[in-house]
């Protein structure tokens, strides 16, 4: 029930180096985290849903931080440590206030639904960016003005869909696809495709 949690470097003298999937998910007390330098691996889910869960510090040799690891939580910014590649999917979805995201020189990939539904998100540099998955800012009202997306290769399907704050977009000479608008079944079955 504690609101702060560390987690710590060594537990009965062992090195803690991950935390395990659904560790802390849904825990509806803790407001914030700080993470020993020790841990490399967050691991799928371990923070989903802790919904009070507003500051995260993350460790500088973290490595890989799992699929829906931090989704439906109340951190409003966020560092990506150097040695993470990949923003696995759904990792930062539907985090409601997240609004300023730092990613480090290594992040080439953000994957499918990464900062979907993350509608005050207005910060974050894509400059190194290589790949970005489908619906992986789908949403996000507060993403706004010119959109630079120069190393950029692949944008997949739904990608931007519902950023209705950008003005305008400068792709790659280098990009090899554009994903296209999904229709919704339901939007199929009445014939209105957006």
């Amino acid at each position: 029930k504690a609101k702060k949690v560390t987690i710590p470097a060594k537990i009965a003298g062992k090195k803690v180096v991950a935390i395990g999937e659904n560790a802390f998910e849904r825990n509806g007390y803790i407001k914030q985290i700080k993470i020993s330098d020790n841990v490399k691996k967050i691991d799928d889910c371990a923070f989903a849903s802790c919904s009070k869960l507003k500051k995260v510090t993350l460790p500088k040799k973290l490595e890989k931080c799992g699929s829906a690891a931090f989704s439906g939580t109340a951190i409003n910014n966020i560092t990506i440590p150097e040695g993470i590649k990949k923003i696995e999917d759904y990792t930062f979805n539907d985090c409601k206030n997240l609004k300023t995201v730092k990613l480090s020189g290594d992040v080439k990939i953000i994957d499918d639904g990464a900062f979907e539904n993350c509608e005050k998100l207005t910060t974050i540099n894509l400059d190194n960016i290589e790949e970005i998955g489908w619906e992986s800012f789908k949403n996000n009202t507060s993403l706004a003005g010119n959109l630079t997306l120069k190393n950029v290769t692949v944008i997949e399907n739904d990608a931007f869909y519902g950023c209705t704050g950008i003005k305008s977009v400068e792709f790659s000479d280098s990009l090899q696809k554009l994903g296209k608008r999904e229709t919704d079944p339901s939007e199929a079955a009445m014939g209105d495709r957006k």
